[in-house]
């Protein structure tokens, strides 16, 4: 496996609306590991795309939560 640093990302630089968000590292580390998963097997496209969703639901959901806590 191959670890990959971003150089100047902070912590959670990969969360959208995030205080450290940054779109070009996150967009690459997005694409980094769509590629790996996608070369496991039973890590194929269909997870690739489910996680994805998964994540981008996550990150909505912690915008609404941010806004309206309680």
């Amino acid at each position: 496996m191959t670890l990959h640093e971003y150089e100047g990302a902070g912590h959670a630089f990969a969360l959208a609306g995030g205080h450290n968000y940054d779109q070009g590292a996150a967009d690459t580390a997005n694409t980094r590991s769509l590629e790996f998963l996608s070369g496991h097997p039973g890590r194929g496209p269909a997870f690739c795309r489910s996680w994805v969703l998964e994540t981008e639901a996550r990150v909505r959901y912690r915008s609404i939560a941010d806004h309206y806590p309680g």
